[in-house]
């Protein structure tokens, strides 16, 4: 058996079948059970098991250390509004990873997903996903930064 076999059985049931439906090999499963998704060749998407058996989706946005102090604030200041905006719609929520200092797109499903639900999640969590990276594009460059 092979570290990545070992991996995908740590995942997630759901995570699982949504794997095997979608004819993901497990060769794409990492650690501790958590699968990467990579769209359009640029960007990745981690689901992985969180805690109280429930599913966590994670899209990074932003390395915010490769941006001056003064324009990281002023980005978040931005984003925060539209985060506001999106709040009571909106079952992703942005986040700060502060080990990595990345800023984060995340969304926890529960214990209790099924294989369809978490399908139907991840789609409305990609769409979700391209949206704020073209927001964060979009205040990145209207910021000067």
């Amino acid at each position: 058996m092979n570290a990545a076999a070992d991996y995908a059985r740590q995942a997630h049931p759901a995570v699982r079948a949504y794997a095997q439906a979608n004819g993901i090999d497990a060769d794409d499963f990492r650690s501790g059970g958590r699968l990467t998704l990579t769209l359009d060749d640029r960007d990745t998407v981690h689901v992985w098991p969180a805690s109280e058996g429930r599913v966590a989706l994670e899209g990074w946005l932003v390395d915010l250390r490769e941006l001056p102090p003064s324009a990281v604030d002023l980005l978040l200041c931005r984003l925060g509004t539209h985060a506001l905006a999106t709040f009571r719609r909106e079952a992703s929520a942005l986040s700060i990873d502060e080990k990595t200092q990345q800023l984060c797109l995340q969304q926890v499903l529960p214990a209790t997903v099924s294989p369809e639900g978490l399908s139907l999640a991840l789609a409305d969590f990609l769409a979700s996903f391209q949206t704020w990276q073209a927001v964060v594009e979009r205040e990145h460059a209207t910021a000067g930064v």
